[in-house]
């Protein structure tokens, strides 16, 4: 099953995980782009807990409104843990760096490929690098 933000993201719904692709062009993320992009992934979740992939095809930036929506409890809802995919090295140690040391209470880490942070997903989370803000 796919659901379509198509200005935003495009999500699908896997066994194990549901993906959430930022579409590329989309550079600048504003709080209320934020909050629909949440929006649009409890409707996807139908109230269930997930274990969500973030994929960023290229770099983008976050408004502060944005970046304090999302670390907000509500927007935090319902993910049970968190693989971050880019392709972008500045993008990949920002992302760590973050990670390391926010407060999400569920696992997070930063993944150079797709299928890394997928096995991750699905199997035996263990710690990866400084990405695992849940043990802190």
């Amino acid at each position: 099953m796919e659901q379509k933000n198509p200005d935003r993201v495009i999500y699908t719904r896997h066994k194990d995980y549901l993906k959430a692709s930022y579409v590329e062009n989309f550079a600048f993320v504003h709080r209320n782009d934020s909050e629909d992009i949440v929006r649009h992934r409890l409707d996807m979740q139908g109230g269930e807990s997930v274990k969500l992939l973030l994929e960023f095809p290229d770099p983008r930036r976050f408004s502060i409104g944005a970046h304090l929506y999302l670390a907000s409890s509500e927007a935090r809802e319902g993910i049970e843990m968190c693989a971050i995919v880019t392709k972008s090295k500045w993008e990949y140690f920002a992302a760590r760096f973050a990670t390391a040391v926010a407060n999400t209470g569920y696992p997070v880490a930063v993944f150079k490929s797709e299928e890394d942070a997928i096995e991750w997903l699905t199997g035996n989370p263990k710690p990866v690098g400084i990405s695992y803000p849940a043990a802190l």
